[in-house]
């Protein structure tokens, strides 16, 4: 029988490809006992997937939802065959984010493409590079500088209430698309803040500008994987610099280009985006100790806002020491160039445009599911809004169909301290977070305190899966609710710090958080007081979402309005 066996070809042909096959399974599987030997639970990976596999069942909210219920505070997953540890721990949090934030400063990159302008931005460079950058763009966006900016989203709110209007003509109920129309607003809003253009999404689509932003905006989750597993090297030789659509990618880059040599050229002190980049200089410990309160330069504590629970003296300090340049070499500095203009106003469009429709779009809908919410907030929205003056941002005369006789306007500084309205907002981005991670990667081995030993190797990626801990019951109970209220003074002292980060936390955390929930308070204030929206028969519930490799985006979100009497 043996010599029958070898007498044949079989051997010779299944030996080596059993060989090869015990060969690449080997090395496809050679991490995935990693966690194992710290003793940190997690899924179980399969074979060149990973745990990727998951989400060809599951989308990314309700995994990470899952996974963290399931796993806890301290868990690994795989991708592909690379080790992930994910921390809901708050307590590891803040160690990461801001204790420990010189161990843990860059970004990992979820691409291989390589813009070079594109890539010139805040949320892509590191090191003293990021440094640099962020200590002269942080100063753009303080409390007093968006008072400044306030002003310039007038004509966005007209032309959002104006494209509202159209949807109760009739004296009756009509029936909105929510998202579609925040959607235009966003792009307005940006416009205004970033580039200090007027547009009109809804009623000019065919404006350079809102055309580029439209066709950039798509993504492509397979050029994503893509462009994460092919060499840098070969990324060039293909001439693939971006995940994104590189013909409009580059139409936008040149038009904002021409609006910064443009605000060059110009003698006019402008408040947006690139003319406060043009004017940037670092933070520095001098500068602090000189500015006068309620000046462009201060930024006031905003402890009655949502996302403030994280902040603490130490927190302050932390980013303070991390982003102030010595005083002394503050004319050293480089100052911004062009390109670095360019790609951080590209950027401030890209991260603001499609999140912020969603976030209005998820808000109107939770009030329109909850009308006993809506009516106090409208309660606490009517007491301070006043009639405007003859002439202000919001009197309009547009087609007859909103005029300062049922306009009202509300400043800056009373809009920013409603604390109803945080409470809305706050609620609403925290069960509609965005399923991003907040991701870092280690500069030097790292031992995670009060773990039993659990290292993380220098230049490993660890993960912190905020939608899922947005839904932990143990930090918010009945965490899948609408309730505003969690987030209301009385009730601050309940939370617990570095639970709820939807613009992240420590000296990196989103540098645009103040103009986003300015445009999204702005707006949301507004509409509640003019309008009273409600669930009708075309409202999905929860609404359907688009499949898109990043964001949790709407794919409509229909709403019955009516105008208040």
């Amino acid at each position: 029988m043996i010599n029958y066996i070898l007498s044949q070809n079989w051997v010779l042909y299944w030996l080596p490809v059993s060989v090869a096959f015990t060969v690449i399974y080997r090395y496809y599987t050679r991490n995935f006992n990693y966690f194992t030997k710290m003793g940190v639970n997690g899924p179980k990976p399969v074979i060149i997937f990973g745990n990727l596999w998951e989400l060809l069942f599951t989308s990314k909210d309700k995994l990470d939802i899952k996974r963290v219920r399931k796993y806890g505070k301290l868990f690994g997953i795989f991708d592909g065959n690379k080790p992930l540890l994910q921390i809901a721990d708050p307590v590891l949090i803040k160690q990461i984010l801001v204790k420990d934030f010189h161990m843990f400063t860059d970004r990992p990159l979820i691409s291989n493409a390589s813009h070079p302008i594109a890539n010139q931005n805040l949320s892509i460079v590191r090191g003293q590079h990021w440094r640099r950058m962020r200590s002269m763009v942080s100063p753009t966006f303080t409390s007093g500088r968006m008072r400044q900016m306030y002003p310039m989203l007038g004509h966005c709110l007209q032309n959002l209430l104006a494209t509202l209007d159209e949807y109760t003509t009739t004296g009756g109920k009509g029936v909105v698309d929510a998202y579609r129309v925040y959607g235009h607003y966003a792009m307005d809003t940006i416009a205004a803040g970033a580039w200090g253009m007027e547009t009109d999404a809804l009623r000019d689509p065919n404006n350079p500008m809102v055309l580029s932003a439209n066709r950039m905006g798509k993504l492509s989750g397979g050029k994503i994987f893509l462009t994460a597993l092919v060499p840098p090297q070969l990324l060039v030789w293909l001439n693939i610099r971006s995940v994104r659509n590189e013909g409009p990618l580059n139409a936008m880059i040149e038009l904002i280009g021409n609006l910064v040599r443009e605000h060059r050229k110009s003698y006019q002190r402008s408040d947006d985006f690139i003319g406060l980049l043009l004017r940037a200089k670092p933070v520095t410990a001098k500068g602090r100790a000189t500015a006068t309160a309620g000046s462009a330069e201060t930024d006031e504590s905003r402890d009655y806002e949502g996302h403030h629970i994280n902040d603490g003296t130490e927190s302050k300090a932390i980013e303070k020491k991390v982003l102030d340049i010595v005083s002394d070499r503050e004319g050293e500095v480089e100052p911004l160039t062009d390109e670095e203009i360019i790609g951080n106003s590209l950027f401030f469009f890209i991260a603001g445009y499609e999140q912020m429709a969603a976030t209005l779009s998820y808000i109107t809908y939770e009030l329109a599911l909850n009308p006993d919410k809506q009516e106090k907030l409208y309660q606490e929205v009517s007491a301070v809004a006043r009639a405007p003056v003859t002439g202000s941002i919001t009197t309009t005369t547009t087609a007859g169909k909103i005029t300062s006789d049922d306009h009202l306007e509300i400043p800056y500084d009373v809009l920013a301290t409603l604390p109803y309205l945080d409470a809305v907002t706050s609620e609403s981005m925290r069960i509609h977070s965005s399923p991003i991670k907040l991701r870092r990667y280690a500069m030097d081995d790292y031992v995670l305190p009060g773990t039993g030993g659990v290292r993380v190797l220098k230049g490993q990626e660890v993960q912190i899966p905020t939608h899922g801990i947005h839904h932990m019951d143990e930090y918010f109970p009945e965490s899948s609710r609408f309730i505003p209220e969690r987030f209301m003074p009385e009730n601050r002292h309940k939370l617990t710090p570095y639970t709820y980060l939807p613009f992240g936390a420590g000296p990196r955390h989103c540098v645009g958080m103040r103009f986003a929930l300015m445009e999204a308070k702005y707006a949301l204030a507004h509409i509640v007081l003019h309008y009273r929206l409600s669930r009708c028969p075309e409202t999905a519930v929860p609404p359907a979402v688009q499949n898109h490799p990043l964001l949790k985006l709407p794919q409509s979100v229909m709403l019955a309005i009516e105008r208040r009497v």
